[in-house]
């Protein structure tokens, strides 16, 4: 309805202006004539050609509609009005959205700090004991169990160590490998084992050989 009312005054208005228009032009129409003649016969002291006068009235006619078409404040609040208003609401929001938008930066530095909080505790913090892994050679070895844990309880084999190292590798800051066998080098895949895993989880480790090679 509120659409409907709109157009209606529109139209009402518009139609008060042509109108106001046509009453315009025919006055310029009419109240010309005299005066067409009177400043002829001041000027030239004669009457000017019909064609001419006619020509004249015809211009004051469509002067005097057009001036009053597009001056005579009739519909001026509408079309003054709305667009005034419109700007004036349209500013109201668009600010309040700056405002908003100065606010949601705070939550940006929050959300740094966050992130870098998180990007810290991600990565495993390093032991601090030391694990010390004999690798024994020759008769000492039986079933393949080649290591010996800090000195203490039976050998085992690679896979019992593997699974104890990656139980308790949070544990360990530095791993010493000592070598006791006289048959075992650095090189072997028993000392391999053992390096290359300290390497892969990031864990300190050295090779020292404790008997003497015969």
């Amino acid at each position: 309805m509120a659409f409907l009312d709109f157009d209606i005054r529109e139209v009402f208005f518009l139609a008060v202006r042509l109108i106001l228009a046509g009453a315009a032009a025919a006055i310029g129409w009419f109240v010309s004539l005299p005066i067409i003649h009177t400043v002829a016969y001041v000027i030239r002291r004669r009457s000017p050609p019909d064609w001419v006068v006619a020509w004249l009235r015809l211009g004051a006619a469509v002067l005097l509609a057009w001036l009053a078409f597009w001056y005579i404040p009739v519909g001026g609040g509408l079309g003054g009005g709305g667009s005034g208003g419109g700007k004036g609401p349209g500013v109201g929001p668009y600010q309040g959205g700056k405002d908003t938008g100065t606010s949601t930066q705070s939550g940006k530095d929050t959300g740094t700090g966050k992130g870098g909080n998180g990007s810290e505790t991600g990565k495993v913090p390093p032991g601090k004991e030391v694990l010390t892994i004999d690798v024994l050679g020759g008769d000492a070895v039986k079933d393949g169990k080649f290591y010996l844990l800090n000195k203490k309880g039976p050998p085992v084999d690679w896979d019992h160590l593997k699974a104890h190292l990656e139980q308790t590798k949070t544990t360990w800051g530095e791993i010493r490998i000592l070598l006791t066998g006289d048959s075992i080098f650095e090189d072997d895949i028993v000392v391999r084992r053992v390096r290359e895993w300290a390497t892969k989880n990031d864990i300190k480790r050295t090779v020292t050989r404790t008997t003497d090679v015969k």
